[in-house]
C-alpha cells in the first residue's frame, strides 16, 4: 500500500458557504495561489436546507467568526476531491495560543451531526 502524500499550505478565507465548507485562497508558494472550495475534515455541520436550518445558520456564523481575517493552514491529501468539486482538508486557524484545529473547535461548540442532518 502506498502512503498518502499530504500537502500543507497557508490560506486565507474568501467566504464561508456553510458550517463545514468554505472558499479559500491557498498559497502554493512561488507566487502561485489557487482559490478552492474546501470541505473541512473531522466534523459534519447541520445542513442549511435541512430540518435543523437554524442550527446550520449558527454553525455557518460560528465558522465565519472563527476564520475571518485570520491566518489558516490547510492540509490535504494529493488530489482528494469529494463530491461537489471540493477538496477535503484538515484546517487550522491562528489564535492567541498558536493554532486551533477547526474541526475540534466546531465539535466543542456542538456543530457535529450525522451526515444528512
Amino acid at each position: 500500500m502506498t502512503p498518502a502524500v499530504a500537502y500543507t499550505y497557508p490560506a486565507t478565507l474568501v467566504r464561508v458557504i456553510d458550517g463545514d465548507t468554505a472558499v479559500l485562497v491557498i498559497d502554493l508558494g512561488f507566487n502561485v495561489s489557487t482559490t478552492q472550495h474546501v470541505r473541512f475534515l473531522g466534523y459534519n455541520a447541520p445542513e442549511l436546507h435541512g430540518k435543523n436550518a437554524s442550527r446550520a445558520q449558527a454553525a455557518k456564523a460560528e465558522l465565519e467568526n472563527l476564520l475571518a481575517g485570520r491566518k489558516l493552514i490547510v492540509k490535504t491529501s494529493k488530489d482528494f476531491i469529494q463530491t461537489f468539486a471540493r477538496y477535503l482538508a484538515e484546517v487550522w486557524v491562528a489564535d492567541q495560543t498558536g493554532w486551533a484545529d477547526v474541526a475540534r473547535w466546531m465539535q466543542s461548540k456542538g456543530f457535529d451531526v450525522r451526515q444528512g442532518e
